[in-house]
């Protein structure tokens, strides 16, 4: 019963932070990555917590499940972390409002979204064809690692990809926002999302990039009230929600043979029926806010330091520096500590199991970790340059959420991305198209 009293305690405090930094953002606030961090804690931390007190326990195949009564000490763990997040939201430094001008989205702005897109665009085309996937007799994960082998090109190109998919939510985020703002849609947001999403789904075989774009929807349009409109994409979204649900047996069907448009919907078709005759007792909430994560966090939180010692930051940082650095030049490169988890469930298998953000800090430094976190974040939120600020923040909002579904280390290849942007953006042919694309998408 106390747990349950300390749970909505601080979730109450954690709510009054949330409609204050939601205000913020709906006056024109830039949103940060500070905001990212505090907003994805809630939905990957919070709402499986409260949805643990409703069903018992939250469990992953042979790893201990978590249950908010018997493990208080991670439920305090989470439950502080998550405020301490929220805090940070509320410093000088990330209160910066939007500029007021006639040419509402600035220019340069309007061209770097064109060079991201682009480049996302054909980094993912090329690592799909690269993989050899449409051959057949591959496998949906395993073709795209094995094309990252192939060399430090490959592996840019895997995380202009990755930064890519994460940054176009972010910033239509803040078109939206600004849109809105003068009573106005960016109606190109539809159409992106529709094509990232169809291209993430079959290509890269990701179902992330759905959530990323329903945060991208759901914040501005709930921001300024536009129920209707969230109400008719969520009719809309209805037939890609079943999709992103039987897409983990399609994706493991989809490449074992040659692939077709026959052969595609042969495979929808065989996920489908066989989605619809199992015994289907997976529980949707978990799967939408990956709810299952915290029995992994669990397995950190037990294992570190009763029966290893804490890593000290060599996934913490040493990952983060070398997150471009590959496998073939640095074989010795830390996996992180999902790796942990997942030979923990599956024993034999290359499985990583996500540990959330603050599986990776305890694992690194016990509490302190959160504390470090927060150190470097506020750190990279006072370095954006200020004439960078309201293209690079939201991008660094998404990437804070996305984190939490990825590990720390994403902070840092986003950093290396942006600034491989801002170099390329420079190169006049390259500025004069992406000024010119940018023109027509956004008159």
């Amino acid at each position: 019963m106390m747990s349950l009293f300390i749970t909505l305690i601080i979730s109450f405090i954690v709510l009054l932070i949330l409609v204050k930094r939601l205000n913020f953002l709906r006056i024109g606030g830039i949103p940060t990555i500070l905001d990212g961090l505090f907003f994805g804690s809630i939905f990957f931390i919070l709402l499986p917590i409260i949805y643990s007190f409703l069903v018992g326990e939250i469990e992953i195949t042979n790893i201990p499940e978590f249950s908010p009564h018997r493990d208080s000490d991670l439920l305090i763990y989470c439950l502080l972390s998550i405020l301490f997040f929220g805090v940070l939201t509320l410093t000088p430094k990330n209160n910066r409002i939007t500029k007021n001008s006639e040419d509402f989205i600035d220019q340069r702005i309007q061209g770097l979204f064109i060079l991201i897109l682009v480049l996302y665009v054909l980094s993912i085309l090329l690592t799909f064809f690269a993989s050899g996937k449409l051959s057949g007799n591959s496998h949906w994960y395993r073709g795209n690692a094995q094309v990252f082998e192939k060399g430090a090109i490959y592996v840019l190109l895997g995380q202009l990809h990755n930064v890519g998919r994460v940054a176009i939510p972010g910033l239509c985020i803040y078109f939206q926002l600004k849109y809105l703002q003068k009573d106005k849609i960016f109606k190109p947001h539809f159409f992106l999302a529709f094509v990232i999403i169809v291209l993430e789904l079959f290509m890269a075989g990701n179902r992330i990039v759905i959530l990323f774009f329903a945060f991208s929807f759901l914040i501005p349009f709930f921001l300024f009230k536009r129920f209707k409109i969230l109400i008719s994409m969520a009719l809309i979204s209805l037939p890609m929600m079943v999709l992103a649900e039987i897409w983990p047996m399609a994706r493991g069907l989809m490449f074992t043979e040659k692939v077709t448009v026959e052969r595609v919907a042969e495979v929808i078709s065989i996920a489908y029926e066989k989605g619809q005759s199992a015994d289907n007792d997976s529980d949707l909430f978990l799967i939408l806010t990956e709810g299952s994560n915290i029995a992994a966090l669990k397995f950190i939180k037990d294992k570190y330091p009763k029966n290893k010692s804490f890593s000290y930051g060599e996934t913490l940082i040493l990952k983060s520096f070398g997150a471009l650095i590959p496998k073939s030049i640095w074989p010795n490169k830390p996996d992180g500590v999902g790796h942990e988890a997942g030979e923990a469930a599956i024993g034999g298998v290359s499985l990583i199991l996500n540990v959330t953000i603050l599986g990776d800090a305890w694992a690194n430094f016990g509490w302190f970790g959160i504390i470090y976190i927060g150190m470097i974040l506020i750190l990279i939120n006072k370095l954006i340059p200020t004439r960078y600020l309201e293209f690079i923040s939201p991008i660094f909002f998404m990437t804070s959420i996305a984190a939490w579904r990825f590990d720390f280390s994403f902070y840092f290849i986003t950093i290396y991305i942006l600034i491989f942007y801002l170099s390329i953006i420079k190169v006049p042919l390259v500025k004069y198209y992406s000024n010119k694309m940018a023109f027509k998408l956004f008159n």
